[in-house]
């Protein structure tokens, strides 16, 4: 017979939340990588542009460039600043011209 105390429950806990956030983050990714693949463009030349942290989570983790767009949903308490995008911009305009869209 084994006994399971709170240790081995915490950690088979801890282990089984650990197994969900990687198939959420690899789910996340899943849509990013086929449209970058129908598409033909590596990932690492793709550019995913997020209102949400979640969705700068996805693009870092397909391995594309990401931008926090600071104008749109934002649904978290973190700022867009501090979500670790490669770039942060303020409106539309920033975003085309970061992007080469339109001319300064």
């Amino acid at each position: 017979m084994h006994v399971l105390g709170p240790k081995p429950l915490f950690a088979q806990w801890r282990q089984r939340q650990a197994l969900t956030m990687d198939i959420d983050q690899q789910q996340a990714t899943e849509p990013l990588l086929l449209t970058a693949q129908r598409l033909g463009i590596a990932p690492t030349s793709t550019v995913y542009v997020g209102d949400d942290l979640r969705d700068i989570d996805a693009g870092k983790a397909a391995g594309m460039l990401t931008v926090a767009a600071a104008y749109g949903y934002c649904g978290n308490e973190v700022t867009p600043s501090d979500w670790a995008a490669d770039h942060v911009v303020e409106t539309t305009t920033e975003l085309q011209r970061l992007l080469g869209v339109m001319s300064p």
